[in-house]
């Protein structure tokens, strides 16, 4: 699903890609540095998957399986590791201006009714909500973890001048969570 948030006037939603020349500025550059307890589950997963494709390995040069596992079990644990990683991008449009028209954000187009385009996670955004007065928007990535505080400053003429400040980031903990609603 597409994470979505509708403020009093604006309308946000993740996007795919970031388009450099409809770029706000500001946005979260990066998230913050793991912890010694992010850091040792990192490595207890990296270490699981090493073992599991030493395993692979075994069970392609012997050509049996383990026991209760099927040909379509391993080809789903491989294929989702391959899965290219977006970027967490918002792109925030103004529900008055656009109308019943129709956004378009492309190299191409032009920023009519684009309010902020920035990045918001180095993961997939898979939750985000406004405040009530519409300036605030909160998100969250995939993993759970970490959830970015945002002050939009809108600029009058284009997309690239608004200022999106990052304001806060409030960390839940190490391990994945799967959040499936925010409210302020």
């Amino acid at each position: 699903m597409n994470p979505i948030a509708l403020g009093s006037r604006w309308l946000a939603y993740a996007e795919n890609k970031l388009i450099r020349c409809h770029q706000s500025r500001g946005g979260a550059c990066g998230d913050n540095i793991q912890s010694y307890t992010a850091t040792v589950i990192s490595a207890a997963k990296t270490l699981k998957s090493g073992l599991t494709m030493v395993g692979k390995v075994v069970t392609q040069l012997t050509g049996t399986l383990p026991s209760g596992v099927t040909e379509d079990d391993v080809a789903i644990h491989s294929n989702s590791r391959r899965s290219p990683l977006v970027p967490g991008i918002i792109t925030v449009i103004d529900t008055e201006t656009v109308g019943e028209g129709q956004v378009l954000v492309s190299e191409d187009s032009d920023s009519d009714g684009i309010v902020a385009h920035f990045p918001a996670h180095e993961k997939p955004v898979c939750c985000m909500a406004f405040n009530t007065s519409g300036m605030l928007l909160v998100t969250t990535d995939t993993l759970g973890h970490d959830f970015h505080v945002f002050q939009i400053l809108t600029h009058p003429w284009s997309s690239s001048q608004c200022a999106v400040h990052h304001l806060y980031t409030l960390h839940r903990g190490e391990t994945e969570a799967k959040v499936q609603d925010i409210c302020f």
